[in-house]
């Protein structure tokens, strides 16, 4: 079962093998092609939980869902020196930034400037996966000796989109893991 942990932003999903039998076959194979199946294996997996955040990712305008990438990063482990892999799936930072008409209901308000919002779905993203609780944000009266009133904001549900789909995809990433993995034994005995 993938351990679930939470950034600021909410969105980090970690998955652990824990297969005795392929850690052992593992050690048995040289370093370089252990880290090239490691990668591999990171690589499939992210693909795959990528996929599923995609379809999973609400829509108003589109840009989230198109907006969900994976990046693989590696780490040296403290203790024992070894190098080890894992996959960044999120909204990914550049190129998404773009003017959107806001919407009311079905239909697209436009005509005033207030109806164009420059969304980035970086900014975003963890609003609409952890949700936003019921909240005072103010209507008027920025500025000097200027009272400030209040509104009340609804709140909006979580839609948690990234959990759900480590979650959904559990079984297919570590069978697809698994995979590459014994790829790269077969590989190095030959």
């Amino acid at each position: 079962m993938p351990d679930v942990l939470r950034n600021k932003a909410g969105l980090k999903v970690n998955v652990t093998l824990d297969d005795r039998d392929l850690q052992m076959l593992l050690r048995a194979i040289p370093e370089n092609l252990q880290r090239r199946g490691f990668r591999a294996a990171v690589i499939k997996g992210s693909q795959i939980i990528n996929r599923v955040a995609k379809r999973l990712a609400p829509s108003e305008s589109g840009l989230l869902r198109k907006s969900i990438g994976y990046k693989i990063k590696s780490f040296i482990h403290s203790q024992n020196g070894t190098i080890g892999y894992y996959g960044v799936i999120g909204p990914r930072k550049d190129g998404f930034r773009q003017a959107v008409f806001r919407v009311k209901g079905r239909r697209v308000v436009r005509g005033s400037p207030s109806s164009v919002m420059i969304a980035n779905p970086i900014k975003y993203a963890h609003l609409v996966a952890l949700g936003v609780k019921p909240h005072r944000v103010p209507v008027s009266g920025y500025g000097y000796k200027q009272k400030t009133k209040y509104g009340k904001h609804p709140g909006v549900p979580a839609r948690n989109f990234m959990k759900n789909a480590a979650s959904y995809s559990r079984n297919q990433v570590l069978a697809a893991m698994t995979a590459e993995l014994e790829k790269a034994i077969k590989k190095s005995k030959g």
